[in-house]
C-alpha cells in the first residue's frame, strides 16, 4: 500500500506542470534580455580574449565576471549557466 501511494504521488508531481521549472530558465530572449546583454557586454570588457594567456584564462575570467554579476544582482543567477555555455 505505502508503494503504491509513493508511485502515485510520484506520477502526479511528474505529470503536473511546475512552476519552479519554469521558473528557474534564462529567458534571454524576453525578461532577463537585458541582463543578458550587460552581462555579455561586461565579459568583453572585462576579458581580453585575443590577449589571454589560454583559452582556459579567458574562460576563467568570463566565469568570474559571471559570477561578479549573479552575486550582486545584476545578472539573474538561473542565466548564469546560459552564459557559460
Amino acid at each position: 500500500m505505502r508503494i503504491r501511494s509513493i508511485l502515485t504521488l510520484g506520477l502526479l508531481m511528474l505529470s503536473l506542470p511546475s512552476a519552479a521549472v519554469a521558473a528557474s530558465t534564462c529567458d534571454e530572449g524576453g525578461e532577463h534580455a537585458a541582463a543578458v546583454l550587460a552581462a555579455r557586454e561586461a565579459i568583453r570588457a572585462g576579458c581580453d580574449c585575443s590577449g589571454a594567456v589560454s583559452h582556459a584564462a579567458y574562460v576563467r575570467c568570463a566565469w568570474d565576471v559571471i559570477a561578479q554579476l549573479a552575486d550582486d544582482g545584476t545578472l539573474p543567477r538561473m542565466c548564469r549557466g546560459r552564459l557559460r555555455q
